[in-house]
């Protein structure tokens, strides 16, 4: 389900980026990864494309896929 109607999605903000790259410490991690999701949501990122991105970073982080 994509929110977007036309075009591209906006860029994801900095904090975003910044966790894609660099992740998350434990204690912080799950409430990380969920706003990243919001972004990704907001930003009209199709759920592919977090999920593309975002599971891989949550399991470098050490989260479990489970």
């Amino acid at each position: 389900m994509r929110y977007r109607s036309v075009g591209l999605a906006p860029p994801l903000p900095r904090r975003t980026l910044d966790y894609l790259q660099h992740g998350a410490s434990e204690g912080s991690r799950n409430a990380e990864l969920f706003d990243a999701a919001c972004q990704f949501r907001d930003a009209g990122h199709s759920r592919e494309e977090a999920e593309a991105r975002l599971i891989p970073r949550a399991l470098s982080d050490g989260l479990g896929d489970g």
